[in-house]
């Protein structure tokens, strides 16, 4: 959904801007960098690393970052704890279930404390007292932090209905 923004394409036309920066006028490592360092996002399939446990799935963005593992894997756990994981840690991603898996990455998108979030149906395959967590979380993120920015696509019209802004696309007209 989001791969123009998150650099994956550039524009044929138009262009795309995060933070004051044209992501198409970067050279292929500089926009790799940017993206690394000011976004971050949650797939309706989480995109984890199976070589990695829990823990360590949730610190990678600080541990590329050059952050030391100490404060990484603590930052971590509090977001880990934040989506209500935390006992999960150090398990293996195979002994999860698909909700599990979309907490570990919704947690991963938000343990850097600032930047853009990038959330694609990220509550689908969530129960509805899960879904309203990581509704509040990813929301209230924004709220908190005037350095933190989300874009969110939904069908979860529940979570729809705690942003501040919600631009409906079926009605939009065909030609745009």
């Amino acid at each position: 959904m989001f791969r123009w923004l998150r650099g994956d394409l550039i524009p044929t036309f138009g262009h795309a801007e995060v933070s004051g920066v044209e992501l198409g006028r970067l050279s292929g490592g500089e926009r790799g960098d940017f993206i690394r360092e000011h976004i971050s996002g949650v797939d309706q399939s989480p995109l984890l690393l199976p070589e990695l446990d829990v823990l360590e799935n949730t610190a990678l963005p600080l541990l590329l970052d050059g952050m030391g593992s100490e404060s990484a894997f603590e930052s971590a756990r509090s977001a880990l704890s934040a989506v209500g994981i935390e006992d999960l840690a150090g398990r293996d991603l195979r002994s999860l279930s698909g909700g599990q898996h979309q907490r570990v990455a919704v947690a991963r998108a938000l343990v850097r404390p600032a930047g853009v979030v990038l959330a694609d149906e990220p509550t689908a395959s969530l129960d509805r007292t899960n879904a309203d967590r990581v509704g509040w979380l990813l929301v209230d993120q924004v709220r908190s932090n005037p350095q933190r920015a989300l874009l969110l696509a939904t069908h979860d019209l529940a979570v729809a209905g705690l942003c501040d802004r919600v631009v409906d696309l079926t009605m939009m007209p065909s030609n745009c």
